[in-house]
């Protein structure tokens, strides 16, 4: 394992009872292991191309649901 975590700038680390190794975020250049923790390295390499936004239900179905609501709770409430 030790060519595979060097290449990659990874490290090993050994399970003990006094618990997990914690997870943080590092820099690109910075240290990727050390005791008791692993990095995960923060490159900021993303790139945004589009947004797609649709409603849960037309406006109109919204609207009958609302009415429908309100004339149930008042026929429950005329009770």
């Amino acid at each position: 394992m030790k060519p595979l975590t060097e290449a990659t700038g990874g490290g090993v680390q050994v399970y003990e009872p006094s618990g997990w190794p914690t997870i943080r975020r590092v820099s690109a250049k910075s240290e990727r292991s050390g005791r008791g923790w692993f990095g995960l390295k923060q490159n900021e390499d993303y790139t945004v191309t589009g947004i797609d936004q649709s409603p849960l239900i037309p406006a109109w179905a919204a609207l009958l649901l609302s009415l429908g609501a309100v004339l149930l709770a008042w026929k429950r409430e005329g009770r």
